[in-house]
């Protein structure tokens, strides 16, 4: 699609050239990608930007060592001496045995042209900078300036394309396309105190992008968010909104990635076929499910993607491992790349929003973070909040300035239930979560 005939040649040029060189193995990836962003502000055309990228990366095994180099140019005259600069370099670095290509078994074949995901939408070549700016204005005036002090707005749309190929003979492609909107939303209220608010959208294909919406539902968080109150300090149950329900989940997939057990530095080390949390916690990877932002056939080494239980019920089932930390420790290569959907699943039905709400006596809906972390060896974390009040069922008043700290095994331990309202744009694909006995400071 974008990447062309001889950039694929040169791809394959340096493999050849690698092995001339005395290397005893190598994978290239070429990659190259197009993003075009149109910006308004208050109305205004403030910034329309094009950038393009092609680079190579080559992954080298020499003599039992390792060594990793990228580059974008790709004149034959020029990258046959950086392939080969790029072996004798190489040759000084420590012996590593554990650096080898995934097992020829385990590699993907039904990566043939980079459609097969059905991420690629052809109306992208059709969008010329005429339909760009003509997008970024609809969107820029889907609400009217005297509801706002300032608006931010943002249409972009980018193709990626990867061409994956090794010494062994693999070969593999992967294109998508994405189409994206932004706002941001500054308000104020009748005493001057401003409030700010944002909304995205996103989607493989340019007929799925809720355009019309985006500006329209950061105004509406923005005005939510007038005249907030205070709380006390003390337990009440967390409710996370979809929007921002990965923050808890991003650091199990951390504690659960194969460097940080190698290098022992995760809260769940030694843990794996040991229940640690709650049997209605599940977590599923589902990489091939056709149309959806992430999914793909195969990873960055090449391994064949499939759907896999990571945690089931509770249980730590993998960890998340490529060739090089599974064989650090001894155990079978699944992959490190969680970029793909995910799917939380939970032994109870999932219900909505607002029954959770409704189901909630006294807790807090967050819709915000603010700055924190998580302790990647302890689990212990900290985070600035902002969100709702909720009492009896409703939602009473905004809240901000608040911080929630707590240790994940202890929270996820805590669950109560789960939404069924993921965000369709989102590669996490993560609803709601509401947790009991979650510590806010004010």
């Amino acid at each position: 699609m974008i990447i062309s005939d001889s950039e694929r040649i040169a791809a394959q040029n340096c493999i050849k050239y690698a092995l001339e060189a005395g290397a005893s193995a190598i994978r290239v990836s070429l990659k190259k990608s197009i993003l075009d962003t149109v910006s308004f502000l208050d109305g205004d055309l403030e910034k329309v930007s094009h950038c393009a990228d092609c680079s190579v990366f080559l992954y080298l095994f020499v003599d039992g060592k390792y060594g990793t180099y990228s580059t974008n140019r790709l004149v034959s005259s020029s990258l046959q001496n950086f392939v080969h600069d790029a072996v004798e370099r190489t040759r000084f670095l420590e012996l590593d045995p554990h650096r080898r290509l995934p097992d020829k078994d385990s590699k993907c074949t039904n990566a043939k042209t980079g459609l097969e995901m059905d991420l690629y939408d052809p109306e992208y070549f059709k969008t010329d900078a005429a339909k760009r700016l003509e997008l970024a204005q609809k969107l820029s005036s889907s609400i009217s300036k005297d509801r706002y002090i300032s608006l931010e707005s943002e249409y972009s749309d980018s193709i990626d394309e990867l061409y994956l190929i090794d010494s062994e003979g693999f070969e593999a492609r992967h294109i998508e396309t994405a189409f994206s909107c932004f706002a941001s939303v500054t308000i104020a209220d009748e005493l001057g105190n401003r409030y700010n608010a944002f909304w995205w959208e996103s989607a493989p294909k340019l007929k799925d992008l809720s355009l019309d919406d985006c500006c329209t539902i950061a105004l509406e968080r923005a005005e939510s968010m007038k005249n907030p109150s205070k709380m006390t300090s003390g337990k009440y149950e967390m409710i996370l909104e979809p929007a921002i329900s990965s923050k808890m989940v991003s650091a199990l997939f951390s504690a659960l990635n194969g460097y940080a057990i190698q290098q022992k530095n995760s809260f769940l080390l030694d843990k794996l076929g040991e229940q640690v949390f709650t049997e209605k916690l599940s977590i599923v990877d589902r990489p091939l499910e056709k149309g959806k932002a992430g999914s793909a056939l195969f990873d960055g080494e090449g391994m064949a993607l499939k759907d896999s239980v990571i945690i089931e019920k509770g249980k730590i089932n993998q960890y998340l491992l490529n060739t090089y930390t599974a064989s650090k420790l001894g155990l079978k290569a699944t992959t490190e790349e969680i970029n793909r959907p995910h799917i939380l699943q939970f032994t109870e039905k999932a219900v909505s929003l607002k029954d959770i709400v409704a189901d909630c006596e006294k807790g807090i809906l967050v819709t915000g973070f603010n700055g924190g972390n998580c302790n990647s060896m302890t689990g212990d974390f900290s985070y600035g909040i902002e969100g709702y009040a909720v009492e009896n069922g409703l939602i009473r008043y905004p809240v901000k300035e608040m911080l929630i700290t707590g240790n994940m095994i202890s929270l996820w331990n805590s669950l109560k239930t789960v939404g069924n309202d993921p965000r369709p744009c989102t590669r996490w694909q993560i609803p709601t979560l509401a947790f009991k006995d979650v510590f806010f400071s004010a």
